[in-house]
C-alpha cells in the first residue's frame, strides 16, 4: 500500500518531494520483506529454509521480469502520468489480492497456539513433516497445535 501510495504523486513533485517518497516506498519494501523472511525462517523447517527463500526469491524476481519491460514501455508512451498509472495498476493489483486472500471472517480462523519446542521422535511428538526432512534427531521447531 505504502509503494502504491508513494508512486501516485510521484509525475507531480520535484526532488525533494520524490526524496520523501522514495523513503515512503522503502519503508513500504521493509514492512513486506522483513515480515516475509521472518516468517519463511520461524515457519519451514530447517533443512529445507535454503528451497523456499529460493523459491521466494525466484517468485519475486519473476514479477520483476514483467514490471521492467512495463515499466519501460508507461515511460516511453505516458512519460508525463507514468507513476501515477502503475500506481493505478497496483492499487487494481492490492484489491484483487485482498478479495482472493482474505478470510471471510476473522472468526473463519481455525483457533489453536503456535509454539516452538524441542522435536523427539517419540509417540507424544510426532508431526508429518516436509516429505524432504529427512533429519530424525531431536531438534527445535514451531508448529501449530488446534484447540481441541
Amino acid at each position: 500500500v505504502l509503494i502504491t501510495l508513494a508512486l501516485l504523486p510521484a509525475n507531480f513533485v520535484n526532488l525533494g518531494g520524490l526524496l520523501v517518497l522514495w523513503a515512503i516506498a522503502g519503508i513500504g519494501q521493509t514492512l513486506v520483506n522483513v515480515p516475509t523472511q521472518t516468517l519463511i525462517a520461524d515457519r519451514v523447517d530447517v533443512e529445507v529454509q535454503g528451497r523456499v527463500y529460493g523459491a521466494h526469491f525466484a517468485w519475486s524476481h519473476l514479477w520483476w521480469a514483467l514490471a521492467y519491460p512495463l515499466a519501460g514501455w508507461m515511460g516511453s508512451n505516458l512519460p508525463a502520468q507514468n507513476f501515477f498509472y502503475t500506481s493505478l495498476i497496483g492499487a487494481g493489483l492490492l484489491v484483487v489480492v485482498y478479495v482472493a486472500f482474505k478470510p471471510r471472517n476473522l472468526t473463519d480462523l481455525q483457533a489453536g497456539l503456535w509454539h516452538e519446542h524441542d522435536h523427539n521422535y517419540d509417540e507424544e511428538h510426532l508431526h508429518k513433516h516436509s516429505p524432504h526432512l529427512t533429519a530424525q534427531s531431536p531438534h527445535s521447531h514451531l508448529h501449530f497445535h488446534p484447540e481441541a
